[in-house]
């Protein structure tokens, strides 16, 4: 019943259309599926030239809690500058616990940007029938795009739920190309950095550095940092909350810099710390 009732009053508070009423649930309505490649379509159409650059917002870990996103995303559409950015990217743990609510929730709240968003698989996010469902909601859990002459290269990194991830072959296969780029910016959820695995932090450092990632951006970490490694950037998001509704700005210029904005109440430029 609490689960009813939980259901029920959120819906009121959303506006929601439809409800599900078992948390075990992984039935994902039509319009709620494939949204990366929708949304990866949805920037392509802005026709952005690969000699601007990019700008775009990072959040990470709302974990569940989809007015607080929907509060977030009525901040960034009332942004003067909103259409100077391409996209929003949310770097996982959309759920708490995986369950087909939290999804469809979170869903109904980021529908509501003005920009296109695309979702990151964090650990929180394959708990219980997670796995399926973001699959079913989001696609892949590893994929890539290009967009105003940046490599974007998403990975799923989640080993305590997955220990097979991540696809190193896949990785190395992303990084190699086109060195016409402005730059190659690598995305997933939990730092590489913050693993005990050390074979898994060497083979990462060490494939990021022989292809020349310029930027690394992660969430899972909730405090958030930003730091610089072997001349590679490295942004980790704080988690989002009713009381921090906190995001990134990130911009790629078109000469190779990359520009980063921490954002609250205000944006501030950043200060990174140096990581071996």
């Amino acid at each position: 019943m609490s689960w009813m009732i939980r259901c029920l009053t959120l819906s009121l508070l959303m506006g929601c259309v439809s409800c599900v009423f078992t948390p075990w649930g992984t039935n994902v309505p039509d319009s709620y599926r494939d949204l990366n490649k929708k949304n990866i379509e949805k920037i392509a159409t802005q026709n952005r030239p690969d000699s601007d650059g990019i700008k775009f917002i990072v959040i990470s870990d709302p974990q569940g809690s989809p007015l607080t996103v929907r509060a977030l995303i009525k901040k960034i559409n009332a942004r003067p500058d909103v259409d100077d950015f391409a996209f929003i990217t949310v770097l996982g743990d959309f759920t708490n616990q995986g369950l087909q609510m939290e999804y469809q929730m979170m869903i109904e709240s980021l529908l509501t940007s003005d920009l296109p968003f695309l979702g990151i698989v964090g650990n929180h996010d394959l708990i219980s029938k997670g796995k399926t469902l973001y699959t079913e909601t989001f696609g892949e859990m590893n994929f890539s795009f290009a967009a105003g002459g940046v490599k974007f290269i998403a990975y799923n990194d989640n080993r305590l739920e997955m220990p097979e991830v991540p696809d190193y072959r896949w990785l190395a296969g992303q990084l190699e190309g086109d060195s016409n780029r402005l730059a190659t910016v690598v995305m997933a959820h939990t730092p590489w950095l913050e693993t005990t695995d050390t074979d898994e932090r060497t083979a990462i450092k060490q494939l990021f550095q022989s292809f020349g990632v310029d930027l690394a951006i992660f969430g899972h970490v909730h405090e958030g940092g930003f730091f610089e490694t072997f001349g590679m950037k490295m942004v980790e998001v704080g988690q989002l909350s009713a009381s921090n509704l906190n995001y990134a700005v990130v911009q790629i210029t078109n000469d190779r810099q990359v520009v980063i904005e921490r954002c609250d109440y205000e944006c501030h430029s950043v200060t990174y710390q140096s990581q071996d």
